[in-house]
């Protein structure tokens, strides 16, 4: 279907005219799911890792200070990001039970 090599994508890309409509449609989806994918990623990083902090002001004699690892820290991100997410999710379910379903709306 799709070819990964170098020399092989450059060929795919000139000739994806030629291709079926639906093996369009499925190249462009693969292509738009993945860019959303890297756009989602990014964005929950940057929003819901609020863990770390970083000492500005330190006095010289606070001790050693470990650097930060950055596998360490997209492992935090995601983990904060998925902990803020089901958070939502537990918060709208508990509020989905005093919601007023009975409202009827005049004609």
């Amino acid at each position: 279907m799709l070819y990964l090599k170098k020399n092989n994508m450059s060929k795919y890309l000139s000739t994806i005219h030629q291709k079926s409509p639906q093996h369009k449609k499925l190249f462009a989806l693969v292509i738009s799911g993945s860019v959303t994918l890297i756009i989602f990623g990014i964005w929950s990083l940057v929003t819901f890792n609020r863990g770390s902090q970083i000492i500005v002001d330190a006095p010289k004699d606070a001790g050693t200070l470990k650097a930060p690892i950055p596998l360490e820290d997209i492992k935090s991100g995601l983990a904060n990001s998925f902990e803020a997410v089901r958070g939502q999710i537990n918060s709208l379910q508990d509020n989905s039970g005093t919601a007023d379903t009975n409202t009827t709306y005049g004609e």
